[in-house]
Parts: structure tokens; sequence; C-alpha cells
């Protein structure tokens, strides 16, 4: 069996809650060290492109498509007539 990567962390054993406190009080958040790395030119830049590929979500979120379906009873002027 091998063994895991995160066996030497040190919240690994953690509760979630105590995880949290420990992280914010580290000042650090998942995003902010996304970002850290990748604005650090020494840092490799495969690294750097995984980084930017993993934080874009929380960056720029993607757009819901919607699909309209079905007839509109009222058009827009009667609409408007309506809440006058």
């Amino acid at each position: 069996m091998t063994k895991s990567k995160n066996t030497d962390s040190p919240t690994r054993h953690m509760d979630r809650g105590k995880r949290t406190t420990v992280i914010s009080t580290k000042g650090v958040t998942p995003l902010g060290y996304m970002l850290s790395v990748l604005s650090d030119e020494g840092a490799d830049v495969k690294r750097r492109d995984d980084m930017a590929k993993a934080a874009a979500p929380y960056i720029h979120p993607r757009l819901a498509s919607l699909d309209h379906s079905g007839q509109l009873s009222l058009s827009h002027e009667e609409a408007l007539d309506e809440l006058s």
C-alpha cells in the first residue's frame, strides 16, 4: 500500500472546524494561495498554469445557460399597462 501525500499534514486528523480555524489564523485562503503562486515569477510555468485553472472558477464564474420554452401570454406593452 502506498503512503498518502497528506499523511504528514498537521491538519489531517483535525475536525473540519479546527482546520478552518488553523487556516484562518494563518491568514491564507485557498484562493489567496493560488493567486500568490500565479504572481510568483520564479514558480514553474506548469504550476502557475495549474493554479490559474484552479482559481478561475472563483474569479470568473460560469454563465448559466437558460432554455426558454413556452409562449408569453402578454406582450411587453400589455405587461407595462398592467403595472400602471
